[in-house]
């Protein structure tokens, strides 16, 4: 005497992959830009792509408050550097120089869609 077996299970589907959200691609390459755009323009870039996209907890809201903050370091930098050449200290190229550095290695990780953190930035903007 034979039992009746249960049906089989069915196999597993996998899920179809999830796109990307729509502008994901635009918000990398846009906070690339945001972060190249320090190197000759200082916190302006930062400033105003944050103060325009504000709210949308996106990768270009974050990286452009990053590239903000650390401009606004910057700054405070060539300001500390300038008053030290006064006395014969003249480290504003080497700033110059980290700060182009650290601003191209940011927008290629944003290019890419990942999400960069400056090393020694003061967060002064939340």
């Amino acid at each position: 005497m034979t039992t009746p077996q249960p049906p089989a299970a069915p196999e597993p589907v996998n899920p179809a992959p999830v796109p990307a959200p729509a502008g994901a691609a635009q918000d990398g390459q846009n906070a690339m830009l945001v972060h190249l755009g320090g190197i000759l323009f200082n916190f302006i870039p930062g400033l105003v792509v944050w103060l325009s996209v504000r709210g949308r907890r996106t990768l270009l809201e974050d990286q452009a408050l990053e590239a903000l903050n650390f401009q606004l370091t910057l700054f405070g930098l060539y300001i500390v550097t300038a008053i030290l050449a006064l006395f014969g200290l003249p480290l504003g190229f080497l700033v110059w120089i980290a700060g182009t550095v650290f601003a191209i290695i940011a927008g290629l990780a944003a290019k890419e869609g990942r999400a960069y953190r400056y090393p020694a930035t003061l967060r002064l903007v939340k």
